[in-house]
């Protein structure tokens, strides 16, 4: 075997060495990033969650979708100062 070609194959290797490496350290980054955004909008989404007007503790996440959509559907009632939101309307009949 040459020199010139030992030389060839450790540069070679070298390089893919480098590539690999670059690729691992970008794949680290990227998943790190996506729990760090999953974190983020948990987060995120529990605070708008506390901020709207039909919030009660202890709601599970079926009953505030529940209570957006009614929010959606009555914005108008909203606007006015007219609108309860359905579990007050429940708890008062």
């Amino acid at each position: 075997m040459s020199k010139d070609k030992i030389i060839n194959d450790c540069y070679e290797a070298s390089n893919n060495k480098q590539i690999f490496y670059e690729a691992s350290e970008a794949e680290k980054t990227q998943k790190d990033v996506s729990y760090t955004e999953t974190d983020y909008n948990d987060y995120f989404n529990s605070v708008l969650l506390l901020e709207q007007p039909f919030y009660r503790t202890g709601m599970t996440d079926v009953e505030a979708l529940i209570e957006l959509e009614y929010l959606n559907n009555n914005l108008k009632s909203f606007f006015e100062g007219d609108y309860k939101p359905l579990w007050k309307q429940s708890v008062e009949e």
